[in-house]
């Protein structure tokens, strides 16, 4: 009788190879890993970008009263995701 751990390490051993027989390197994630469950947005191509524009900005105050480093109201802060 073979168990079920044997028949599925068989089956992860043939995808490794496949994949990397395919694609030329090996599969560098866990395999049969669950569906993502952060929100992520969809793309329509490869290396699409998606901008997201905000007025809050991030702001290191090591110095509260050094005018250099404060946030600037008048500029939004641009994100460019990929």
């Amino acid at each position: 009788r073979v168990s079920k751990e044997y028949t599925a390490a068989l089956h992860e051993a043939a995808f490794m190879r496949d994949y990397y027989a395919h694609h030329g390197y090996p599969w560098l994630a866990r395999y049969g890993r669950p569906a993502p469950v952060l929100n992520m947005w969809p793309a329509d191509h490869v290396g699409q970008t998606h901008v997201v524009e905000t007025k809050q900005s991030q702001c290191n105050c090591s110095d509260v009263d050094d005018p250099n480093i404060r946030p600037h109201d008048n500029y939004p802060l641009v994100l460019n995701l990929t």
